[in-house]
C-alpha cells in the first residue's frame, strides 16, 4: 500500500500540501490496487504471455480512473472529448493550485477554461506512475506532452485522447498508427492532435516520430509537469512566475525543447528579448516545429531586427500554413522594411485562406 506522506507526490516534486489538496491522496487511494498489480507484473524478469497481454490494460485502468476522479473533482459530469472543459476556479478549488495546463487559444483562456485531457495526464504523470522510478518516462511533442511507460521491452503511451477509443494501452508503434490515420480523418478522437503536432496537409509515420522525444525516468516526468505548469501559468499571464517553473524544468531535463521554447516567449512577454532570444536559439537547436520558428521570428520583430525574423517567420508559415497570426506577423514585417507589394500578396493569401473571407 501507498504510505503517507507529507507531500502528495513523494518524488521532491512538492506541489501542495495534503492538507490543501485531499483529492490528489483520493485519487491515490482509488489507483492503488492497479498501481500494485502494475508493480508486480513490471519486475517480472520473465513474464508469461498472459502477464504480457495485462500490462496495456492495468494501465489503461490506472489512466481511465484518474480522469474520472479529475472529472468528478470539478463537478463535469458532461464528460465528452469535445466537452472536456473545465472552470479554473472549480479546479483551484479542488487541487489547492493552478491547473497543470490550459487551453491555448485566447477565446478559452478569457472563458477560465482548462483541457481535463491535460490535467489528468499531468496527474498521471506526476502523482501517480513516478514510483515506477526508471520504468516511467514522457513523450515530448510540439504543444503536446503525455505520459509513457518502458515495460517488458514495450513502450506504452498514456494519452487520454488515444484512450478513450481503445480499450488498453496503445504501444508507441499502435499510438503512431493511430496519428497517422487521424491526422486525415476529422471523425476520429486524435485528429485536432495530430493536426497539431504535424500542421501541415500530408503526414507520414516519419513526420509524427522526427518530433517526438522520449525521456525516461522520474526526473523526466516531473520535469515535464513543471513545464505544463509554467505554460498554465504563463497563459494565465502569469509570466514572472511561469519563468521560475521553466528553469526548474530544464535543471531536471535540460534536453526538453518545449521548456525553452516556452521560457523564451515569456521573457519575451516580458520585454526581455535577448534572454528569449538566448532560450528560442537553444530550443531550436534541439527540434524544429513551428513554434520556436514563430517566437524567433516574433522576438526578432520586437527587437526591430526585421530581416532577421523574415527568414523564421516564413519558415514558420511553411512549417503551419493554415495558421494565420503568423502570416500576419510576416506582413507586418514586410511594410516595416519597404516591400509593401510583397505585403499586400501575403494579404490577398491570407484572404484566400478558409475562414478568413
Amino acid at each position: 500500500m501507498i504510505e503517507k506522506q507529507k507531500r502528495i507526490t513523494g518524488n521532491g516534486f512538492e506541489i501542495v500540501p495534503q492538507e490543501l489538496a485531499p483529492v490528489y491522496a483520493h485519487i491515490r487511494k482509488k489507483v492503488a490496487r492497479k498501481l500494485d498489480r502494475l508493480r508486480y507484473l513490471a519486475e517480472q524478469k520473465h513474464p508469461t504471455k498472459e502477464e504480457q497481454a495485462e500490462v496495456p490494460r492495468v494501465l489503461r485502468e490506472i489512466a481511465w480512473r484518474t480522469s474520472e476522479e479529475v472529472k468528478d473533482a470539478v463537478g463535469a459530469y458532461n464528460f465528452g472529448l469535445r466537452q472536456s472543459r473545465y472552470t479554473i476556479v472549480n479546479f483551484q478549488k479542488s487541487f489547492g493550485h493552478v491547473p497543470p495546463q490550459i487551453a491555448k487559444t485566447n477565446a478559452e483562456i478569457e472563458q477560465g477554461e482548462i483541457v481535463a485531457s491535460c490535467v489528468s495526464s499531468a496527474i498521471v504523470h506526476t502523482m501517480i506512475l513516478p514510483e515506477l522510478q526508471s520504468k516511467m518516462g514522457v513523450i515530448c511533442m510540439p504543444e503536446h506532452v503525455t505520459a509513457a511507460v518502458k515495460i517488458h521491452g514495450k513502450t506504452y503511451v498514456l494519452d487520454p485522447n488515444a484512450l478513450y477509443q481503445n480499450k488498453r494501452t496503445p504501444t508507441l508503434s499502435e499510438y503512431v498508427t493511430q496519428l497517422v490515420e487521424a491526422h486525415g480523418n476529422s471523425n476520429l478522437l486524435l485528429h485536432t492532435l495530430a493536426r497539431c503536432i504535424v500542421p501541415r496537409d500530408n503526414a507520414t509515420r516519419s513526420n509524427f516520430t522526427g518530433q517526438m522525444r522520449y525521456f525516461g525516468g522520474k526526473n523526466s516526468s516531473i520535469a515535464s509537469a513543471l513545464n505544463n505548469w509554467g505554460s498554465a501559468l504563463a497563459l494565465s499571464g502569469r509570466h514572472n512566475e511561469a519563468l521560475g517553473y521553466f528553469e526548474r524544468a530544464i535543471r531536471l531535463n535540460p534536453e526538453q525543447p518545449s521548456a525553452y521554447t516556452n521560457w523564451g516567449s515569456a521573457l519575451n512577454s516580458l520585454g526581455r528579448h535577448e534572454e528569449a532570444l538566448e532560450k528560442l536559439k537553444i530550443g531550436m537547436s534541439k527540434i524544429e516545429h513551428f513554434s520556436a520558428r514563430y517566437n524567433l521570428g516574433l522576438t526578432l520583430f520586437n527587437m526591430n531586427r526585421i530581416n532577421e525574423a523574415l527568414p523564421h517567420i516564413r519558415r514558420a508559415i511553411e512549417l503551419n500554413p493554415n495558421e494565420t497570426n503568423t502570416r500576419g506577423l510576416l506582413i507586418d514585417a514586410l511594410r516595416r522594411v519597404g516591400k509593401r507589394s510583397e505585403a499586400m500578396e501575403e494579404e490577398r493569401e491570407l484572404h484566400r485562406r478558409p475562414g478568413n473571407h
